[in-house]
C-alpha cells in the first residue's frame, strides 16, 4: 500500500508542517515517504500519522490501514490548503469542526454602526410616538368605562330613570331644572374607587383638575393656550389608578338644552405632564337620559391637526378618537 502525495505537496508539507509520522511495520512502502516528511519509524502503532504544530488542527483521512492527518500549510501571513492523492482504500476527508472564518475590518464596523445609528434616529420618535398614542387610547378607554359604570350605578339606586328626575335636580331659587352638583358628586362618589375629593372656589377662572389652588400650574388646550373661563363649581377626585376625575355645569345653574354638564378626566392625573386637552385630558357630557358621551358641542372637528384658532381648543379630542374607532389617526391634532 503506497501513500500517493504529491512533489509540491511533499514541499509544501515540510514547509508547513512540524510532522511526525508513524507508520505500520508492515507497511515498508510508506517508510520512505516518513522519512520524506522528516517524520519517525515506530512498529508499535498501526497506522500512519501526520502530526502538525501543537497551536495547529487538522483533517483526517480514514484508511482500514493508515490515517494522514493534513490540515492548511501556513507561509508568514499567508494560508493555503495542502492537496494530495487519497490513498488506496481511503474512504472520506473529515474537515475540522472551527473553520476559519472572515473577520470585519475596524472600518467596516464603524460604517455599519453609523449606518444604524442613522436608522435609529428616523425611526425611534415615529416608534415613540406610536407607542405614548396607543397607551393614551388605552387609558381613555379605562376612564371612560369608569365613570360610565359609576353612572349607571346612580341610575340603578334610583330605579333606572333618567337625570331630571334624580334628587340632585330640582327647584332652586328660580332655576326648576337646578342641577346641584354637590349632591351629584355624593352619589357619584359612592362608586368610584377614589384616594381623594376636592374642590375649587366657585366661579374660579381657571380649570385646575386636582391641582391644588395655589399652584402656578395650569391646564392648556390643545393649541397650546392656557384653559380657562369655564370653571362654575369644579369638584374633583384622584382615583385608585392616579388619573384625575372632574364636573362642572356650563352655560347656567339651569339643566336645559344651553346647560352641559361636564365631566373631564386627566388620564395619567394631574401632577404629571402636559395636563392639555387632547393630549391626556379629555373632556364628557352626561346627558338627561343618563349617558356619558364625548363632549362636541359646536366644535365638531376640533381635533383636526389643520384647526386653528378657536377650533384647535381640544374639547371633542374624545369624540374624534371614538369615532375613528378608538384610534388615533394621522389627522389628529396630537403634536
Amino acid at each position: 500500500m503506497d501513500l500517493n502525495i504529491g512533489g509540491g505537496v511533499k514541499s509544501s508539507l515540510s514547509k508547513g508542517l512540524r510532522s511526525l509520522v508513524i507508520c505500520h511495520a508492515e507497511l515498508v512502502s510508506a517508510s520512505s515517504q516518513c522519512d520524506s516528511l522528516g517524520s519517525a519509524y515506530s512498529e508499535s502503532r498501526n497506522y500512519v500519522k501526520v502530526v502538525r504544530s501543537r497551536n495547529s488542527s487538522a483533517y483526517r483521512l480514514a484508511h482500514p490501514h493508515f490515517v494522514a492527518v493534513v490540515r492548511f500549510v501556513k507561509f508568514g501571513m499567508t494560508s493555503k490548503k495542502a492537496a494530495f492523492t487519497l490513498a488506496e482504500g481511503a474512504t472520506h476527508v473529515a474537515q475540522s469542526a472551527k473553520p476559519r472564518r472572515a473577520a470585519f475590518t475596524l472600518a467596516e464596523v464603524l460604517i455599519t454602526l453609523g449606518i444604524i445609528g442613522v436608522v435609529a434616529a428616523m425611526t425611534l420618535p415615529a416608534l415613540m410616538q406610536n407607542y405614548q398614542k396607543a397607551q393614551t387610547v388605552s387609558q381613555l378607554k379605562k376612564s371612560y368605562a369608569v365613570i360610565q359604570n359609576a353612572v349607571e350605578f346612580i341610575r340603578a339606586d334610583y330605579g333606572g330613570s333618567d337625570m331630571l328626575g334624580m334628587p340632585f335636580v330640582h327647584q332652586q331659587f328660580n332655576h326648576p331644572q337646578y342641577f346641584d352638583q354637590g349632591m351629584f358628586a355624593d352619589e357619584l362618589s359612592k362608586h368610584l374607587n377614589y384616594v381623594e375629593r376636592g374642590n375649587h372656589p366657585t366661579y374660579s377662572t381657571e380649570i385646575k383638575m386636582c391641582l391644588p389652588d395655589d399652584t402656578t400650574k395650569y391646564y392648556k388646550y390643545a393649541s397650546g393656550g392656557k384653559l380657562n373661563s369655564w370653571n362654575v363649581v369644579n369638584i374633583w377626585w384622584i382615583l385608585n389608578d392616579g388619573s384625575c376625575l372632574a364636573i362642572n355645569s356650563r352655560g347656567g345653574w339651569t339643566w336645559d338644552a344651553n346647560t352641559h354638564i361636564l365631566i373631564y378626566i386627566d388620564i395619567n392625573g394631574s401632577d404629571k405632564n402636559p395636563n392639555q386637552l387632547g393630549k391626556d385630558t379629555f373632556m364628557f357630557e352626561l346627558t338627561h337620559s343618563g349617558s356619558v358621551i364625548p363632549y362636541a358641542g359646536d366644535h365638531g372637528n376640533d381635533c383636526l391637526s389643520s384647526a386653528s384658532g378657536w377650533m384647535a381648543s381640544g374639547y371633542a379630542c374624545a369624540k374624534k378618537i371614538i369615532d375613528d374607532g378608538w384610534q388615533i389617526k394621522h389627522d389628529y391634532k396630537w403634536q
